[in-house]
């Protein structure tokens, strides 16, 4: 399985490792890791796997709380 790690600044090959043990665990298969750095993103990360993504960045977030801010 595919899937697009994308962070707001390089990790370390440990970092990526756990990254893909944890995914594959979840995804119940081997998972073919790609990672990519957006500073756009300015913390956290996203995670794209086929179709579906899960963003944790901190962009999102702050977004987030300014639609809930301006409400």
């Amino acid at each position: 399985m595919h899937v697009l790690l994308t962070t707001a600044v390089p990790i370390a090959a440990k970092e990526q490792k756990a990254y893909r043990q944890t995914l594959a665990e979840k995804i119940g298969r081997d998972v073919r890791l790609r990672v990519q750095v957006d500073p756009a993103l300015i913390g956290g990360a996203t995670i794209q796997v086929g179709d579906h993504l899960v963003d944790g960045s901190i962009r999102t977030r702050l977004e987030e709380l300014r639609r809930t801010l301006a409400g």
